[in-house]
């Protein structure tokens, strides 16, 4: 246990708010140039989308990373007793699973009249239940999912670490064994076709966000970049993280543009370890630069990106619903600047859009918190729950 200094030092962190921040953006883009990248393939920018969609491709995987780190940081030090556990779960249960079924309700009726809307009222119901059980009543809504798992997980191992802190040192390399048993599996006998709701799919980034979760105080001066912590060895570590991090985005690049471009089928097993070791490198790179960052940003950008990663469970889940209804208007005849103005307009309405919604409900709406996750006080910043 840590003594009375190390919990002390337990304190909010705002560049794992600003880390927050980065990975909801992140997501939105992804999702604001998908089409693009299926519909832009002619286009001289189109490498640009390729980059932006592909470069952020990190973003759920970083997410499960970050509520490890956030999960271990906030509770490995508490007392352990059944209070604890029964306080965890009930604000999970209010500020997650309740607003993950209000808006999985939204999104299958939002989906069932504009695709099935003739489907008899007994399939409907059962296709409700079934989507809502695994995570599938829209393309988004899989991470809730995941994250649920991860809930169930979590006291079990903090028990383990707090009884057997020995383990802690083992915790990514068996994740990792984890892991990739369960891409090879599911590669040579499941075939399971939603395999990244799954959590075993995220074991490493899940476990390597407990570990630095768990030493993130005594491990601070490694992971900080600046002028005052820099020494020879970590200086080393720091390019290293750097230069392992370029050489993934480098081969998802060059291979995913393949394979939208030319049609190149790659082994699965290979793709999702590929996708595993960017989002790692990328989970690390961004605990790395957010304290530089928080440093080099302004004041005002700083209290925007607060508020943004504040409300980011809420930006998450309803983003989608403005996206579909603002690609019902798509860029139609023009220039090629008409269609870039067109994505561009769509990834603002679908940050600043719903960053506004979300903030407006927080303020005025009573019982927001129900649909949108937990929510900061009036007047004040507060923390997200989407990432634990």
């Amino acid at each position: 246990m840590e003594n009375s200094k190390d919990a002390a030092a337990r304190s909010r962190l705002p560049e794992i708010q600003l880390v927050r921040a980065l990975l909801i953006i992140a997501v939105i883009m992804i999702h604001a140039t998908s089409f693009a990248t299926l519909q832009m393939k002619d286009s001289s920018l189109y490498p640009v989308y390729h980059f932006l969609n592909v470069s952020m491709a990190f973003a759920t995987p970083a997410f499960v990373f970050l509520s490890g780190f956030v999960l271990f940081y906030s509770y490995y030090t508490r007392p352990l007793n059944g209070a604890l556990i029964s306080t965890f779960y009930r604000k999970r249960i209010t500020f997650v699973i309740i607003p993950y079924v209000l808006f999985s309700i939204i999104y299958f009726i939002l989906y069932y009249n504009a695709y099935t809307p003739t489907m008899p009222a007994e399939e409907t119901f059962r296709s409700f239940l079934i989507k809502l059980a695994t995570g599938k009543a829209y393309t988004h809504l899989y991470y809730v999912f995941i994250m649920a798992q991860m809930y169930v997980l979590f006291p079990i191992l903090l028990m383990v670490f707090r009884r057997f802190s020995g383990l802690i040192k083992w915790a990514v390399p068996a994740a990792l064994l984890i892991q990739l048993g369960f891409f090879i599996w599911n590669e040579e006998a499941l075939h399971i076709t939603n395999l990244m709701s799954w959590a075993p799919s995220y074991a490493t980034q899940y476990m390597l966000g407990a570990v630095l979760g768990i030493y993130y105080p005594q491990l601070r001066g490694w992971l900080h970049i600046s002028r005052e912590h820099a020494a020879p060895k970590r200086i080393a570590g720091w390019l290293a993280a750097l230069l392992a991090w370029l050489c993934c985005l480098a081969a998802m690049l060059v291979i995913l543009y393949d394979t939208r471009m030319n049609g190149t089928v790659y082994s699965p097993l290979m793709l999702n370890v590929l996708k595993m070791l960017y989002s790692v490198t990328s989970s690390v790179m961004l605990l790395l630069a957010a304290p530089f960052l928080y440093r080099l940003l302004p004041g005002k950008g700083l209290r925007v990106l607060d508020s943004i990663a504040a409300l980011s469970f809420g930006i998450y889940l309803l983003h989608p619903l403005l996206l579909f209804y603002y690609r019902k208007f798509p860029a139609e005849g023009g220039t090629s600047w008409h269609y870039h103005v067109w994505y561009a307009v769509g990834f603002g309405l679908a940050l600043g859009g719903t960053w506004l919604i979300v903030a407006a409900a927080a303020r005025f709406l009573p019982g927001a918190a129900l649909l949108f996750g937990e929510l900061p006080r009036k007047g004040k910043s507060g923390k997200s729950r989407i990432a634990g």
